[in-house]
């Protein structure tokens, strides 16, 4: 008598089975843990921006052109800065980081996912404070896995990030 020691196809699908259902429910929670922790990188580099904004701005320094503001500001962050503008993202400049794009203009930076582009899933904004706005850092998601991450970072869809 010889002894049955495999496994059945029956069994075989079920195990592959209850694997797929668990993977389809942990990627997602994983995808949108990973760009959380991708956001440490936004705001160490925004708050050396920040730092960089003031300075420019106590120094009195003149400047003849946007893109020379935006160079001061991008100065000293570690990221080369690239000259011209972005296709539908405009700007006089941008620098691009491990993950993000940093395009100031507009008396702040725009900061988009890589790759740079309007298509991207969520984008933020940095408006440093001023004499006429208070200090703003938006998170504002675009697709639902952007929606779904600004409102996991700050409560709402579009919302002020913490800082």
């Amino acid at each position: 008598m010889q002894k049955n020691l495999g496994f059945t196809l029956i069994e075989l699908l079920v195990v592959v089975l209850i694997i797929g259902i668990l993977a389809a429910v942990a990627l997602p929670k994983y995808e949108l843990a990973v760009a959380k922790s991708r956001l440490a990188e936004v705001y160490t580099v925004v708050h050396k921006i920040e730092q960089n904004m003031t300075m420019t701005e106590l120094s009195g320094a003149s400047f003849s052109s946007d893109e020379e503001i935006a160079q001061a500001w991008l100065e000293d962050v570690g990221l080369p800065f690239k000259s011209g503008s972005l296709p539908d993202l405009g700007g006089v400049g941008h620098s691009v980081g491990k993950n993000f794009c940093f395009i100031p203009g507009f008396g702040g930076i725009l900061i988009t996912p890589k790759p740079c582009s309007v298509e991207a899933d969520y984008m933020m904004a940095f408006v440093p404070k001023s004499s006429y706005t208070e200090r703003q850092f938006v998170c504002s998601g675009v697709s639902s896995f952007g929606k779904k991450l600004c409102k996991s970072v700050c409560g709402a869809e579009e919302c002020n990030l913490p800082w």
